[in-house]
């Protein structure tokens, strides 16, 4: 096995998502946003990784969930990762394409609107 093949079949195990910002959404969505699930399948959900049980949508929260991806998303370093990271995440959960873009144009404008002395979620 080379060195690039090594890198390669390691970085599929590496976290996308910070475990501590998984684990804050954890407690605050699951059994609200999410059906209740573990919290090492919640981080594996996150991460885009096998669960042992499937991580489901509760009806109605699609807007909120898409708000919480994109929120995420910008948490991802390098920007790049972070948008394949929320497009490849959506689309595996199924969310539709029209409810993708009204969060993320909301999102923009409340960051560019930002009030001075609030911080910002990094």
């Amino acid at each position: 096995m080379t060195g690039a093949d090594l890198l390669q079949e390691t970085s599929a195990w590496m976290d996308t998502v910070d475990l501590a910002l998984c684990m804050f959404i954890y407690e605050v969505c699951n059994d609200c946003q999410f059906e209740y699930v573990s919290g090492s399948d919640f981080v594996n959900f996150m991460n885009l990784k096998p669960t042992g049980r499937a991580v489901t949508v509760r009806p109605k929260e699609n807007l909120r969930v898409c708000y919480m991806v994109f929120s995420v998303s910008q948490t991802i370093r390098p920007c790049e990762c972070g948008k394949v990271w929320a497009e490849e995440f959506l689309t595996l959960r199924h969310i539709q394409v029209i409810l993708r873009q009204a969060p993320q144009r909301c999102l923009q404008q409340c960051h560019n609107k930002r009030e001075p002395g609030i911080p910002q979620i990094r």
